[in-house]
Formats: C-alpha cells, structure tokens, sequence
C-alpha cells in the first residue's frame, strides 16, 4: 500500500504546486493607445517661405527684387534714364518650418494619467481573474483528497483532470488579458478623438504651456519611469518564486532518497512537467514578456507625443521670430530622436535666420542624409550657399531639389539667380521662364526675368514680363519703379511719367523715384517740374549730393545762377570729391562773368578726374574768355585728346583760332564739329564769336539759324 500512497501523495504536491504558481500576481499587459499622428515623416512638410522658408502646399515667396538705382542725365547729349536690369543679391528667405495644431499641456497630462490608471486597473482586473480561477479549484482539491484516501489510481486520475481545467483557466485568463487590452484601446481612442474638439483652443495657453511643459515632462516620464520599475521587479519576483519552488519539492520528506527509485524518478519527470507546462512557467513568462513590450510601446507613443508637442512650440516660436527658443525644441526632439529630418531641417531654418549659416549648413546636410528626396531641405541648403555667394554649389542644391520635385517653382527662381551671379544670363532667363511655366502667377521670377532681359537688351521682351509682374503685385512701387525705367529705355515718356508718379504717390518717401522722374522732366525740358522732384529727394534725404547737384542743373536751365551756384556748394560741402559736382559749379561760375574762379573749379574737377574732357573742354573756353588762347587750345587739345568724337572740343577750338585770326583752323574745326554733330550749324550763324568767321566766303555755307553756345555739364 505505500507505493500506491507515495504516489498518490506527489501528483497531490504536484497539484499544489500548480495551483499555487496560478494563483501567483502576474502582470498584466497595460493598455496602449492608438500612435498621435504625426507628419515627421512627410518629407513635403519640412518649413514654409523661407524664407523659404508655409510648406504642405504653400508656395514660398522669395525675396524681392533689389531696386533699380536711379541712372544720371547728361545735358546736351542723347541723355536717357536707363534702367539697371540685374536683380543683384537676390536672397531666397528661408522656408520656415511647418505649422502644427499643438496639443494642450493639460490634455496631454490627463492622457497620461488615464494611461497609468488604466494599466493599474487593468492589472488588477486579471489578478482578479486569475484568484477566481484558483478559488474553483478549491472543491477539486477536496475531492482529491478524499480519492487519495480511497484508492491512488482515482488521485492520480484526479491531479491530471485538475492539470487539464488549470491548462483551460490558463488559455481563458489570456483571452479575457486580450478583451481586457483591446476595450482599452478602444477607450483610449475614443478619448483621443473626443480631445481633438479643444485642440484649436491651444493658443490661448501658450505662455502657460511653456511654464507647464517641464513639469508635464518630469511627471510623465517618472510615472511610465515607474510603472516600468513596478512591472519588472514584480515579474522579477515571480521568477524568483518559481525558482524556490521546485527545490523545496524536492527536499520534503515524503521525497527522500531512501524511497525506492521509480518513485524518485517518476516525481522528477512529474516536476519536470510542470515546470514546462503551458498553465504555469510559459504562461507567467508571456505574461511577463507581453507586460514589458506594451510598457516599451505605452513609452514610445510618449515619446511620439513629446515630440509633437515640441514641433509645435518650435514652429510657434520661429513664426514669431523667436528663433533661440525654436532651436531649443527642435534640440529636445532630437535628444528624443535622433533621426527626425524634419527637426534636422527646421533647426537649420531657425539657424539661417540668426545668421549661423556653417551651423544651418550642417542641419541641413543631416536632414538630406536622413531623407535624400527631402526637396525643401536641398532648397534651403541652397539658398544659404546663395547667400554665401557660393554660387556653384547653391546649384547642385538646386538641381537636388528639383531632382525630386521637378516642378518646385521657388527651386526654379533661386536657380536663375544664382545663375545671374555667375553672368549666365540666358540660363538665368530659362530657369525664369521655367518657374513661370509651373506658377504663371509668380510675380518675382516675372520681375527677375524682365530684369535679365533688359541687362541683355531685350527691351520688349523685358516690359511685357515686368507688366505681367506689376498686374501681378500692383502695390509693389519698386517694381513699378523699374518699369518706368525701362519704359525711359524704350523712349515712351508719358508712360514712364505716368509710373513714376504712380510710385510717389503710393510711397512719397521714394527718392529714387522722384530723382529719376526729376531727370525725365529734365529731358522733357521741363525744367521747374524737374526742379520740384529734386527739392523733394534732397527733403527725403538732405544728406545725399545727388539731389542738391541735380537742383544745381534745374537751376542752371532756368538762368538762376545764384540759386544754382548755392545748390552746387550743397552738394560738395556733402560730397567734396565730386568732380561733376565742381565742373557744374565752374560753368555757373562762367556764366556770372566770375572766370577765373570758374577755372579754379574746373582745375579741381581735373584734379579729382585728370581724364574728365568735360572739365577740360569748359576749362579751354573759360581760358578763351579771358584771352589765354594758347593755353585755352592746349586745354582743348587736352579734351580732344581723351574723346576725339568730342563735337564741343572743336567748335571751342574752332572759336579759339577764329579770336586768333586763324580763319583756316578755325573752318576745319567748324567742319569738323559739324561732321560729328549736325547741332552745331545752328549755332555758327549768329554766334557773336565767330563775327570775323562770318566775313569769309568759306563761312557762308556753315551759316544757319542763331543759337548761342551752352557750357557742358554732366
């Protein structure tokens, strides 16, 4: 009877053994909710105009074109206003970095709250089960002990039918574990989608979740910190019950080595099954293994929703020019991770506007390494290399972008000027083109285009590309400013006036504007309009030369040669290396019978510009006056010498022989001046300079209406 007994006694223990690890706390899964969206991984999404820089769809908007400085006018000359046609330092602004609808601080914590709850609740839930599926065998322990009374067989019988219920407990606790996760999933979820309804209050509480957002962070990442720590040292802990289990089978004394051997042997393959039984070691280590993985993606979603949140403060930040603190985000994200190209990107935006360009340069090369079909990273790399003036290599960015967006319009126009840079003028005006083609409303790749084109002197072209521009950007005054330009260029002057006056009146503060309607009223000889637009440029800016000299020359035209000679003195006190300036002031001098003071300042002209033939042609007159006719002609020599097409040198040589009694050298001169410009037949005939010229028969076919001779000025 003691065999039967002794065996009866360890499938008994066995069963113990079993119930007792079932009945052990296992750990369940914790819930976990459904990934925030993010658009990190939307590589179209990385910084909106820069300058470049709103993306997802928004096309950025470069730089405007630099204004077209005003040209000068040289009376008594073909003198025109031309416009300057290089749309020189044409700088891309950075793209900048996406908006995002950031998630409220509270939300966020009560998310997390709700997350750790729910795990704790959830644990509890399958504890519960599981001591309920221990307390149902409680009545099979009772029946096994009265079988093991009456006959060993029956408990055998018994502890197998009782390991069979615990295997079917076992499978049953998992899928209620699985319910359990997936009804807090669900929930989750729910509760997510119900809190996108308070998210467009979020800026409202800006400044709060800035002073909130530590302390959200410290009490997250200790709560998960901590319900990972409780998860393992209580897995940890069952493993350690196991591992004493078994050895105290072993060492009871109904075991004892003294038993015969069957019975030794026949406990330890019995321990040994239930070692490897399904209900008992594999399933506290799934349970086990289940607990850390859902730990692990409960910790990676909040990581996810970390990030967010800082992308969004960092893009608030660098919208309101705040660009330290969005580099402080975009820095976060990165610790958090590393790999994240858009914060790579927008970090570099948010360093190219402070000027850091070696450091954006660097971000962005992170960023296209992370993601090399990342177009508006290349785009901004480029416009920092433009900005550098490192025009070759702002290219190959270009031609990177357009590689992966072929019809990436600002690509296309910061590609033609870098192309202008590099005096590659027609490929210039293809990239414009082609940027026009993609957005035919792109406003400044019209304005470049028509620029490039006018620098090569396609004039029509140029207009009707500006035109496009103006109808295109209609408050723009600089570019009404440089269509004017070239509607001087292409001699339509009541247009031109017309667009001029347009610019004042939309920005009265325009001196270049009213410096260049100035000098077209000048060549429309009107010369008290002329004067009244440069008085308001010198208001505009009364330390600048430009617009007291050019009053010196309204002035002058209107014979008021006081007035002028004060305006002149203005411009030099302002600017006294002027060469023009002090030529101008000889030829009022002049025409105040003040010639030797006239001189003086035509010899400061020369000595500021020794090559100035103006100075030296009025200088050789002046001389003339004053009977120093040697030296007058060696002075026109001089002249003619620099310039020898100078129709003036020889009709004031011509003048200095005729005094002389050199009438022979005085014709050939006349001729000569005639030759080169037909003007000056209208000045011999009455010119009281050449009486004694008149009496001679070669005379008498350059005769022709009178006109008195005007000194040149610049």
């Amino acid at each position: 009877m003691l065999g039967p007994i002794g065996r009866g006694l360890i499938w008994l223990w066995g069963t113990i053994a079993v119930v007792w690890l079932t009945a052990s706390p296992v750990t369940a899964n914790p819930p976990t909710t459904a990934p925030i969206p993010t658009t990190a991984g939307e590589q179209g999404a990385g910084g909106g105009p820069l300058e470049a820089f709103p993306l997802d769809g928004t096309e950025a908007e470069a730089t405007p074109p630099v204004p077209v400085p005003p040209a000068t006018v040289v009376a008594g000359q073909d003198s025109q206003t031309k416009p300057v046609g290089s749309p020189s330092d044409l700088l891309p602004v950075p793209m900048q970095p996406p908006t995002r609808i950031a998630i409220d601080n509270r939300q966020l914590m009560d998310l997390i709250d709700d997350r750790i709850a729910a795990s704790g609740l959830l644990r509890d839930r399958i504890q519960a089960e599981v001591d309920r599926a221990f307390s149902h065998t409680l009545p099979v322990q009772t029946a096994l002990l009265v079988l093991l009374a009456l006959t060993p067989s029956a408990a055998a019988w018994g502890a197998w039918k009782l390991l069979r219920q615990l295997g079917e407990k076992t499978t049953s606790a998992q899928q209620a574990i699985a319910s359990l996760s997936q009804d807090a999933i669900a929930t989750l979820q729910l509760a997510m989608a119900d809190g996108q309804g308070v998210l467009n209050d979020l800026s409202k509480q800006t400044q709060i979740a800035e002073f909130k957002v530590e302390q959200l962070r410290s009490r997250a990442e200790g709560q998960l910190q901590k319900l990972v720590e409780e998860i393992r040292r209580e897995n940890e802990q069952i493993r350690q019950d196991l591992a004493k289990v078994l050895p105290t089978l072993l060492a009871d004394p109904i075991l004892s080595p003294t038993k015969p051997p069957e019975i030794q042997g026949q406990t330890q393959e019995t321990l040994a099954a239930i070692a490897a039984s399904p209900g008992a070691a594999n399933f506290v280590a799934a349970a086990t293994t289940d607990s850390l993985e859902a730990t692990d993606e409960t910790f990676t979603e909040g990581v996810q929703a970390r990030s967010l949140y800082l992308m969004d403060q960092g893009n608030a930040h660098f919208q309101a020019g705040r660009y330290a603190e969005a580099i402080a985000c975009y820095d976060q994200i990165l610790k958090l991770q590393p790999n994240q190209a858009e914060a790579w990107h927008n970090r570099g935006t948010s360093l190219a506007k402070l000027k850091r360009f070696d450091e954006a340069i660097a971000a962005y090369q992170q960023a296209t390494r992370l993601a090399p079909d990342y177009a508006e990273a290349w785009f901004n790399w480029g416009s920092v290399l433009l900005s550098q003036k490192q025009f070759e290599a702002a290219l190959r960015c270009y031609d990177q972008a357009i590689k992966y967006r072929p019809n990436y319009a600002e690509v296309w126009h910061n590609r033609g000027n870098a192309l202008v840079q590099l005096q590659r003028y027609e490929a210039a005006i293809s990239a414009y083109a082609r940027a026009t083609e993609i957005n035919p409303n792109y406003g400044d790749a019209w304005q470049n285009r028509g620029s490039i084109l006018a620098k090569v002197g396609r004039y029509p072209e140029a207009l009707g590309c500006l035109d496009r521009a103006v109808d295109l950007k209609p408050q723009d005054v600089d570019l009404r400013f440089n269509q004017a330009n070239l509607l001087v260029q292409l001699e339509q002057y009541e247009a031109a006036l017309a667009a001029y006056t347009q610019v004042v009146e939309r920005q009265p503060r325009h001196a270049p504007a009213w410096l260049n309607r100035g000098h077209l009223l000048m060549q429309l000889r009107k010369y008290q309009a002329a004067l009244s637009c440069y008085e308001q440029a010198s208001q505009i800016n009364p330390d600048d030369p430009e617009p007291w000299y050019r009053q010196g020359h309204a002035l002058f035209e209107l014979h008021r040669y006081e007035e002028a000679l004060v305006a002149y003195d203005w411009a030099i006190q302002r600017q006294p290396n002027f060469p023009e300036a002090w030529n101008n002031r000889g030829n009022v001098l002049e025409r105040l019978h003040r010639y030797e003071e006239a001189i003086a300042a035509y010899d400061q002209a020369i000595q500021l510009n020794a090559n100035y033939y103006y100075a030296w042609d009025n200088r050789g007159y002046t001389l003339a006056k004053l009977g120093s006719h040697q030296e007058a002609i060696a002075s026109l020599d001089r002249a003619l010498d620099l310039r020898p097409d100078y129709a003036n040198g020889y009709y004031n040589r011509a003048y200095c022989y005729a005094v002389q009694g050199d009438m022979t050298a005085a014709i050939a001169n006349l001729q000569r001046a005639i030759q080169l410009n037909p003007f000056y037949q209208s000045l011999v005939k009455a010119d009281p300079d050449f009486a004694a010229v008149r009496a001679t028969t070669e005379f008498q076919a350059l005769l022709q209406p009178n006109r008195n001779r005007e000194p040149q000025h610049v």
